[in-house]
């Protein structure tokens, strides 16, 4: 059995979405929980009968996903030293993240 999946951009990076899995994409300011946003760049979209293959698009292509939280990411650490002046700083850094299902496409 053949599994139905796209790939799509969302803030430059091409992601494989498959149905009813959620992914994390980059922060969506204006986006709330419950809320569905649409997606056009769509690259490939392939079912069990058939394969869509855009140049570089599918024109007539939207996904729509749904808001389910926002995430933060692993905490990424920085440290800054200066050598011979005992001089140390460690500053740390979470990514917001949207997190996003798509039911059905």
């Amino acid at each position: 059995m053949l599994m139905k999946y796209l790939i799509l951009s969302t803030s430059g990076k091409q992601t494989v979405i498959k149905p009813n899995r959620w992914y994390d994409i980059d922060f969506v300011k204006d986006a709330q929980k419950g809320d569905f946003l649409a997606f056009q760049k769509i690259f490939l979209y392939r079912n069990e009968k058939s394969v869509l293959l855009g140049n570089p698009l599918l024109s007539e292509g939207l996904i729509v996903g749904q808001v389910i939280q926002h995430v933060l990411g692993k905490k990424l650490l920085v440290l800054k030293t200066k050598p011979k002046k005992n001089y140390t700083r460690v500053l740390g850094q979470r990514k917001k993240y949207t997190r996003i299902q798509f039911p059905t496409f």
